[in-house]
Parts: structure tokens; sequence; C-alpha cells
């Protein structure tokens, strides 16, 4: 099954649903119990592994740091 995330019309709460394909027509925001949903690109996080972002992926671009431990102590 996968995850999607939704964002609520009414109220625009978002959160993700785990939902088998052909099922999304009975889900309901748990805020406001609506049922007018969007279905959201998802969220990829990349250039990262256990240990923490690959070097030279960090949000500083010129960064060649083997982790964010230098510049964020």
């Amino acid at each position: 099954m996968p995850l999607y995330r939704y964002k609520c019309i009414g109220c625009g709460e978002e959160f993700t649903r785990l939902v088998n394909l052909g099922q999304e027509n009975g889900l309901k925001c748990a805020k406001c119990g609506g049922s007018r949903l969007e279905k959201l690109l998802p969220r990829f996080i990349s250039g990262r592994t256990k240990e923490g972002p690959v070097a030279g992926t960090s949000s500083c671009a010129t960064c060649r740091a083997p982790s964010c431990v230098p510049c964020h102590r």
C-alpha cells in the first residue's frame, strides 16, 4: 500500500495516509471531517544516508564536508 499526501480543501489540513489503490473515495479529513481532498505530490529526501547528508549534497551547494557537524556545532 502506498503512502499518499492530501490537503483538505475545507480547512487546509495536510496529512498522509496509507491507501490501497481504488480505496481513496472514503477518505475524510481528521480535523474537520471534510471529504474534498487534494492529492499532493510526495516529499522526497535525497542526498541523505543514515549517517546524514551525502558530501556535496547539503543545502550549501559548495560544501564538501562529509557531514554537517563542522558547520552546525
